[in-house]
C-alpha cells in the first residue's frame, strides 16, 4: 500500500535580505505565513554550516532565517517580512515573497519584486505548480533586473505605509476600532512595474501549458459583440433604453446581450466572458440627457439591490470589515471608505 506524502512540513525558511543596507538586516524582524508570526534572526557560521550554507563561496549566502516554518506545498501563499511598527503603529513591510511547491529556495529582493508583480490579479495564478511557471516566467529579463537595481538603492524604503482615511480624512477602522492601512509603493518602483507587468503577461497568456489555468479563448470569439437580434434586446431599445460598449484593451472573447426587461423597467445584461479568470466591468449611467453621469454611493447602490443581490453585497461588505488588513498598492489615497474596502478585497490575501 501507497501512503501519499504529506502536503506540510515544517522547514527552514531562509531569506537574503542584503537589499535593506546594514540597519534594515539588524532589526527585529517577523517573518509572517499562514496567518502565523515567527521570528526572522540573523544567521551566523554556525547555522549557515547547520543548514548547508557555506560562509565564504561565490554564491552569496542568505541572511536570515526562520525555524520550523509550516510550509505547505499544496496552497499559493504570499509570505512577508516585518520590521518594528513606525510612528502610525503599522508594522513596517520590509521583503515578501510567493511561497510554492518548491522548497528549499532562499528569497531574496527578486522575489519581492516578484511577489508585488504577482499581486497583480492579471498575473496571478492560484495552483502551485502553475504558479512557478508564471514566476518563472519572470526571471532573467531586463524588466525585473531593473525593480531588483531599484529595491536595492531604495531599500528599506521601497515601501510606505499609509492609514486609509475617508471623505472627512479621518481613519477607516475595523470592528475592532483598528485602522485599515496600505503599503504604497516608492513611485520610481511603481513606474517599473508597468513594463514588468506587461512583459509578464505576454509570455503568460502565450504558454501553452497555462491554457485553460491562465488563460483561455473560445473558437469563434474574437471581438466584443452586441447582440440586438433577440426580442429582448429589440424591446429595450425600443423602451427608451440605450447602451453601448467600450473596449478599454485587448480584452477578447466578450460578449454582451440584453438578458431581460421587466415591466418595472428593470434591465439585466447578461457579460459573457470566454477567458477562464479574471474580468472587470465597469458600468457607467447617464441622465436623459446622455451626459450628466448618475453618481451612486454605497447606500444608493444598495438601495436598488433586490433578494440574494442585496443579501451577498451585504454578507460581503460585513466580511470586508472583518478581514485582516493588508494591503500593497500604487502610490494614491483612496477617495472613500467605501473605495478603501472595495480595494481590500483586491489586494487581500
Amino acid at each position: 500500500m501507497l501512503l501519499s506524502q504529506p502536503s506540510v512540513r515544517n522547514l527552514n525558511v531562509h531569506y537574503d535580505l542584503r537589499f535593506l543596507g546594514d540597519t534594515g538586516q539588524d532589526e527585529p524582524l517577523i517573518l509572517r505565513a499562514g496567518g502565523v508570526s515567527y521570528p526572522l534572526v540573523r544567521h551566523n557560521f554556525d547555522s549557515l554550516s547547520a543548514n548547508g550554507f557555506e560562509y565564504e563561496s561565490e554564491v552569496l549566502h542568505p541572511t536570515h532565517y526562520g525555524v520550523s516554518i509550516p510550509h505547505d506545498t499544496s496552497k499559493v501563499q504570499f509570505i512577508r517580512v516585518y520590521g518594528p511598527p513606525d510612528h502610525q503603529g503599522i508594522p513596517t513591510l520590509k521583503a515578501a515573497a510567493i511561497s510554492t511547491s518548491t522548497i528549499g529556495k532562499v528569497f531574496s529582493a527578486a522575489d519581492t519584486a516578484k511577489a508585488i508583480l504577482f499581486l497583480n490579479p492579471s498575473i496571478t495564478v492560484l495552483t502551485p505548480d502553475h504558479s512557478d511557471t508564471v514566476l518563472n516566467h519572470m526571471d532573467d529579463t531586463d524588466e525585473l533586473r531593473q525593480m531588483v537595481f531599484m529595491l536595492e538603492q531604495l531599500k528599506d524604503s521601497w515601501n510606505t505605509p499609509t492609514v486609509i482615511t475617508d471623505d472627512k480624512g479621518q481613519p477607516v477602522r475595523d470592528k475592532a476600532g483598528k485602522p485599515f492601512y496600505s503599503y504604497e509603493l516608492h513611485p520610481y518602483l511603481l513606474n517599473l512595474t508597468a513594463g514588468a507587468s506587461a512583459s509578464t503577461k505576454s509570455k503568460i497568456y502565450s504558454d501553452p501549458s497555462l491554457r485553460g489555468i491562465r488563460w483561455n479563448v473560445q473558437a469563434g470569439i474574437s471581438h466584443i459583440a452586441e447582440n440586438q437580434e433577440n426580442p429582448t434586446a429589440l424591446a429595450a431599445s425600443q423602451s427608451g433604453y440605450h447602451y453601448n460598449l467600450k473596449d478599454g484593451g485587448p480584452q477578447y472573447g466578450i460578449s454582451v446581450a440584453v438578458e431581460k426587461l421587466t415591466n418595472s423597467f428593470e434591465l439585466d445584461l447578461k457579460v459573457t466572458n470566454s477567458f477562464i479568470r479574471h474580468m472587470s466591468v465597469y458600468a457607467t449611467f447617464y441622465k436623459g440627457d446622455g451626459i450628466t453621469p448618475i453618481e451612486m454611493n454605497s447606500e444608493a447602490l444598495l438601495a436598488l439591490l433586490r433578494g440574494e443581490n442585496l443579501l451577498e453585497v451585504q454578507e460581503w461588505m460585513d466580511a470586508l470589515g472583518e478581514a485582516e488588513s493588508f494591503f500593497l498598492v500604487p502610490s494614491r489615497s483612496s477617495s472613500s471608505a467605501t473605495s478603501a474596502r472595495r480595494e481590500l478585497s483586491l489586494a487581500y490575501l
